[in-house]
C-alpha cells in the first residue's frame, strides 16, 4: 500500500506511511500543500476499502481516534439559477450532512448547471447505498 499510495499522490515533499495495527496507518506529509491536496481530494480507496482521514493532534493516539465519518464532494445538478450562492450551498450541505466547503470557481463561472459541495457525512459503519424498489 505504501508504494501504491505514494505513487498515486506524487507528494512533492514526500510522505511516510506507518502501519500502527488494527487496519490503521499514519500518513506523515512533509509539505502542507501535499497534505491539503490529498485530504481535499478524498475520498480515496485502496483495494476497494475506503481510506478515512483524521488530522492527528499532538499527543493523540491513532488507535483511539473514532474513524466514523468522512468527507465527500457532492454534485448538485440543475439547481434553479438563483441557487448558485454560498448560502444555498451551505443549506444543501447541512441537509446532506455537515457543510464543509463548496467550489467557488464552479459557481462563479455561471456556465454550469451544477454545483460542487463538500460535506462531512456518511457514518462508515452503515451502508452508503440504498436499494430502490
Amino acid at each position: 500500500m505504501r508504494t501504491v499510495m505514494a505513487n498515486l499522490w506524487h507528494p512533492l515533499g514526500g510522505v511516510s506511511i506507518a502501519d500502527v495495527g488494527e487496519k490503521r496507518f499514519v500518513f506523515q506529509f512533509y509539505c502542507e500543500m501535499d497534505f491539503d491536496r490529498v485530504v481535499k481530494g478524498a475520498p480515496w480507496t485502496f483495494n476497494n476499502h475506503l481510506l478515512v482521514f483524521h488530522h492527528l493532534k499532538q499527543g493523540e493516539d491513532p488507535l483511539e481516534v473514532d474513524l466514523l465519518y468522512t468527507e465527500f464532494w457532492v454534485q448538485i445538478y440543475n439547481p434553479p439559477h438563483g441557487f448558485f450562492t454560498e448560502a444555498i450551498a451551505k443549506q444543501f450541505g447541512d441537509f446532506i450532512g455537515v457543510f464543509v466547503d463548496y467550489d467557488v470557481k464552479a459557481i462563479m463561472a455561471g456556465l454550469r448547471n451544477y454545483m460542487w459541495i463538500r460535506v462531512k457525512a456518511v457514518n462508515i459503519l452503515f451502508s452508503v447505498w440504498q436499494t430502490r424498489t
